[in-house]
């Protein structure tokens, strides 16, 4: 008990150190982004507040949006033609000045309002489609079990899809407001491609063994009663929980930023609202979105944790375990490019393991690929703690 309270306090200060450098350089990363969405916000509200619901929004913001942009391609068209066509002696003769007011002005709404309303349409997309497009999905499955498709894999998956499609579509009946996603998409964007976080991990574990062994206190350490077993395992504890208490924080002032951002009242959204996620088959709101994805993420950063560990002790030195353990996080996202199940299980990629079909065929079965990613990393992680563990016993003292 004495040892892992003695490594835990150790832990406290880098820990601390880490989380809050790197939860500065995410907000600065989200308010640059957060800028974009969030730029003319007072006519965004005005506007969004004056629709009944988000088909009607949808339609109008679409309108107005192509309505500008023709409006102000015309006016520029207009005063090409106008300069090709009045030129001196090869030089073009100036605009009138009711012409120059004209350009102001359409550059002036189309800077107000254009990117406004293109917005908008972006946004109301999915909240105006989402349950038009569930329904048919459903119905065609539907239609397939009742032309006797025998397909195992494809009738279960299609009882399964329809189960949960129809607990979207109850959400989405009870969802009767217009949503300003703004802030949840940032979010949800920002979180399917971070790297921040993997970033803390690795400062955290990959020196926890290598500096012991480099600096030969690992010697010491296996002179002791306590023993390298011992001490291994509370280390590999210790780092666990520092990097869950890195993510956890993390990540929950995030959500937190986007959350208070968008008055709170987008907790309760369905998450077939948030930008591209118009089939998701997940009864969830966006609050249980964000819980969702802190377990996916968690999950995978504790397995990184643990091969990062492992590293360290194989590696001995501080350097080399830099570089393996930087490079097999960087291989781990990289595997996204791989395409399928495989390449969504090893990076954690959420967004295409949320928003469409995620089942893969087991014997004919359909498992969910978050599922299987979490039996996957779990198993993962305790193969590479067992062997730190076993390994530490072996390791030589001097390196």
């Amino acid at each position: 008990m004495n040892l892992f309270v003695f490594i835990l306090n150790k832990a406290i200060k880098p820990t601390v150190m880490i989380t809050a450098g790197l939860l500065c350089a995410s907000m600065v990363f989200m308010s640059v982004s957060y800028h974009n969405s969030f730029a003319a916000a007072e006519n965004y509200d005005n506007i969004l507040s004056s629709f009944s619901n988000a088909e009607e929004g949808f339609i109008i913001s679409k309108a107005q949006s192509t309505a500008l942009s023709d409006n102000t391609r015309e006016i520029y068209s207009r005063a090409d033609k106008y300069i090709s066509s009045h030129k001196h002696n090869g030089v073009p003769a100036p605009l009138p000045d009711s012409m120059v007011d004209e350009i102001i002005a359409a550059r002036s709404e189309s800077t107000s309002y254009n990117s406004v309303y293109t917005l908008m349409s972006s946004q109301l997309f999915s909240q105006a489609v989402s349950r038009k497009l569930i329904t048919e999905r459903t119905e065609g499955y539907s239609r397939n079990i009742r032309r006797g498709v025998t397909d195992e894999f494809s009738l279960r998956t299609a009882e399964k899809m329809t189960d949960d499609y129809t607990e979207v579509l109850i959400n989405e009946e009870n969802a009767d407001k217009v949503y300003d996603t703004r802030a949840a998409d940032n979010f949800t964007d920002f979180m399917s491609s971070e790297l921040i976080s993997y970033l803390g991990i690795f400062m955290l574990t990959f020196p926890l063994f290598s500096s012991e062994l480099q600096s030969r206190r690992f010697a010491a350490i296996k002179a002791t009663a306590t023993g390298p077993k011992k001490f291994t395992a509370a280390r590999a504890f210790v780092g666990l929980l520092q990097s869950a208490a890195f993510f956890t924080l993390w990540y929950f002032s995030l959500a937190a930023a986007a959350v208070i951002s968008s008055g709170g009242g987008i907790l309760s959204m369905p998450v077939q609202y948030l930008k591209g996620y118009e089939l998701s088959h997940l009864p969830l709101s966006f609050g249980g979105f964000i819980m969702y994805m802190y377990a996916l993420k968690l999950i995978h950063l504790l397995a990184l944790c643990a091969a990062s560990m492992l590293l360290s002790l194989l590696s001995a030195k501080v350097i080399l375990s830099a570089l393996a353990s930087g490079l097999t996080a960087v291989l781990f996202r990289a595997a996204g490019r791989i395409g399928g199940a495989a390449g969504q299980i090893l990076s954690c990629d959420i967004s295409k393991m949320s928003r469409d079909i995620n089942f893969i065929d087991l014997s004919s079965t359909p498992m969910q690929i978050p599922v299987v990613f979490c039996a996957v990393m779990i198993l993962f992680a305790l193969a590479c703690l067992l062997l730190t563990v076993l390994l530490s016993e072996r390791r030589r003292a001097y390196v």
